[in-house]
Order: C-alpha cells, then structure tokens, then sequence
C-alpha cells in the first residue's frame, strides 16, 4: 500500500439495486384516486347535463318537424301542442290545462320580456279557430321564442 494515498486501501463502492416500479408509491396511489375520482365526477356531470337538455332537444326536434308540414293550421295546431307540453315539463301540469284565456296569459307571462305584449291569445285560440296561412310564420317565430326563453 501506498502511504500516501488512503483512499487506495477503500473497497469498491456497491451501489444499491434500483427501485422498481411496482407497487407505487403512497402519492402516486393517491393521485391515481383523485384523477378516478375527478374521472367520474365528470362523467356524472355531463350525464346529468345530457339528461337535463333532453327536453329542450326533443323540443327543438319536433318544432323541425312542425316547421317541415305543408298545411298552417295544422303547424298552429302542433306548435300549440308542443308549447303545452313544454309548459308541463317546465311549470308543472296545471300550467298546460288551462282554457284559451288563461292560456294566453300565461303564455305572455312566461314570455320573454321583449315579446309579453305579443299576440299570444290568438296562438291559445288556434285549436277553436282556425288562423290565415300568412300569420303562421309569424307565430311559428312566437313559439321558437317562448321554447327558447323557457326550456
């Protein structure tokens, strides 16, 4: 040996094996939880959405189909349909039974502010009387209206 040189006299170093992969750590184990967890919180959150937009989808699919017939008394007809049943899903049953005049008035009660002092008894009537072709357009556009503000 060599006096002068101390660390000549040390063993070699062992380094120790390396870590494996399996099984993780404690954080990994708890962020693998949380991402679960956040996973299927958003699944349950864009579910539930999907569900509560049904209406509001089926509403806007018929209202296509009542747009696409041909005769303007029967699109009255059905669009008067379909804004009662958008009333029953939306404020209840009691909200779609009403006669004509009360019809009416809940219509323009439930109406966007822009369109309250609309011509909504004359939509409520269409089933006791008919309406000329030429106000069709116009009240198809009330009906778009009032889904659009309620659902």
């Amino acid at each position: 040996m060599n006096p002068q040189d101390p660390l000549a006299a040390l063993k070699p170093i062992h380094l120790p094996p390396d870590p494996s992969w399996w099984p993780p750590a404690p954080g990994w184990w708890l962020l693998g939880l949380t991402a679960l967890l956040m996973l299927s919180a958003l699944l349950w959150w864009l579910q539930s959405r999907r569900r509560a937009a049904a209406p509001r989808r089926e509403a806007w699919r018929v209202l296509e189909q009542i747009e696409a017939l041909h005769d303007p008394t029967e699109q009255l007809r059905e669009l008067n349909q379909l804004l009662r049943r958008a009333a029953r899903q939306v404020h209840g049953p009691e909200a779609a039974s009403q006669a004509p005049g009360a019809w009416a008035r809940f219509l323009s009660r439930t109406a966007p502010p822009e369109l309250a002092e609309a011509d909504w008894t004359s939509l409520a009537e269409l089933a006791y009387r008919p309406q000329t072709p030429e106000r069709c357009g116009e009240y198809l556009a009330l009906g778009r209206a009032w889904l659009r503000s309620n659902l």
